[in-house]
C-alpha cells in the first residue's frame, strides 16, 4: 500500500512530506498534522478556507460539523450539509482555524 511506503520513507530517510488525500486511513497512518480544506466553491466571501489545522487526535475530535461529517463519512451524494448556507460558521475546535 501507497501509505506503508510513505511511513517507511518518512522513518528511514528522517523527511517530511505532503500528502493530499481524502482517505480518513491514509490520514491516520502516515500523518504528524492536518491541514482541512474548505471547497473553494462553497465558500461564502470572507470565510477562510483552511477549516482545521492540528493533530490527527484532534480532527477525529472535532465538533465542527463540517469536519465531523467528512471525518465520519457522513456526506453524501457529494453534499455536505454543513456547508448549507447559515447565519454565521461555526467556529472550529480542536486544532487550530487560520
Amino acid at each position: 500500500r501507497i501509505d506503508e511506503l510513505i511511513d517507511s520513507v518518512k522513518r528511514s530517510r528522517s523527511v517530511s512530506s505532503v500528502v493530499v488525500t481524502h482517505d480518513m486511513q491514509t490520514v491516520q497512518s502516515v500523518a504528524d498534522r492536518v491541514i482541512m480544506l474548505a471547497p473553494c466553491p462553497r465558500l461564502r466571501s470572507g470565510k477562510a478556507q483552511i477549516l482545521f489545522e492540528g493533530s490527527v487526535s484532534e480532527l477525529f475530535e472535532a465538533s465542527d460539523p463540517r469536519i465531523s461529517e467528512f471525518v465520519r463519512g457522513e456526506i453524501t451524494d457529494g453534499h455536505c450539509n454543513a456547508y448549507e448556507p447559515t447565519s454565521a460558521d461555526p467556529e472550529p475546535t480542536g486544532g487550530r482555524a487560520a
